[in-house]
């Protein structure tokens, strides 16, 4: 699942939700696990991220970010569900961290 840019500040706190979609349509992710991850575009660094899944039957997973573990600038977010024996990256977006005020 790919979509649009997420921004979000470095004082967040914040918990995202992502659907996953199987020819268009919500998939159940029922006896999955999920793994969650995000890469710092300049430097490279990989962080590990909370990873959940809120609604195993409608395929909707949470990404959670804490506080201070994102650096500011721009990331790629990645999670991956295994389910039945195999592994899918599930989501691909660009994440882009401003500073709190």
């Amino acid at each position: 699942m790919t979509c649009s840019a997420i921004t979000i500040w470095d004082a967040d706190e914040i918990s995202i939700a992502f659907t996953v979609l199987m020819n268009g349509v919500p998939r159940s992710i029922a006896g999955g696990q999920v793994v969650a991850m995000a890469q710092n575009a300049a430097s490279g660094q990989i962080v590990s991220l909370t990873a959940a899944i809120l609604e195993a039957e409608t395929g909707v997973l949470t990404v959670a970010i804490a506080e201070g573990s994102l650096s500011r600038g721009a990331w790629s977010l990645q999670a991956r569900l295994t389910l039945e024996g195999e592994t899918q990256t599930v989501v691909d977006v660009p994440l882009s961290v401003r500073r709190s005020l």
